[in-house]
């Protein structure tokens, strides 16, 4: 008994109880980081999934890059991430001629186009409504190829009423891509 005892006084010591406490309040700590940290990320890949393209046509690209490199490595190959990080990529190379945006738009696009992954779509379809024509363009060449039909509306609509024929005609094929039917004309 008096040897149980003698235990028991042992690990009780403020000396050993201390470097627990300290050690239970780091690690509290660092979950709670750890969480904050998951949901910060969480959020920045929810903001810039629902925003990025918003983003990209207001000429924001930069910023859209710059979040996406703050997202841990398994968040940017959701391929949301990665249409949005090509598309803005291809606009900030559009607008500012920087040679390496541009290496970085055609080391990943086929990658994209011929996916086959559908969950960009919504992404993609608001893209379509860019102010620069090469985005409009590449971007109906993307639908065509991964054959979401939720994109035909807005493709029929390009392919009547956009000013620019060469994104009138990606359009047109991409509606064609997805239906298997030319385009109905509006009445």
């Amino acid at each position: 008994m008096k040897r149980e005892s003698v235990i028991v006084r042992r690990s009780i010591t403020p000396g050993r109880i201390i470097p627990l406490l300290i050690f239970l309040a780091l690690l509290m700590t660092t979950e709670t980081c750890f969480a904050q940290d998951e949901k910060g990320t969480s959020d920045k890949c929810t903001y810039l999934i629902e925003n990025g393209a918003r983003m990209i046509r207001e000429n924001d690209c930069e910023k859209v890059l710059e979040i996406i490199s703050e997202l841990p490595q398994e968040k940017k190959w959701d391929f949301r991430i990665k249409v949005l990080e090509n598309s803005a990529y291809l606009k900030s190379y559009l607008l500012t001629k920087n040679k390496s945006h541009g290496k970085k738009w055609e080391v990943s696009y086929k990658a994209i186009i011929y996916s086959n992954d559908k969950t960009a779509t919504p992404i993609l379809v608001e893209l379509l409504r860019d102010d620069n024509l090469h985005v409009r363009a590449f971007t109906a060449k993307a639908l065509g190829f991964i054959g979401d039909p939720r994109a035909l509306d807005e493709l029929r609509r390009i392919a009547e009423q956009d000013e620019s024929s060469r994104v009138k005609s990606k359009a047109k094929w991409a509606y064609e891509q997805i239906s298997g039917s030319k385009p109905p004309k509006e009445p």
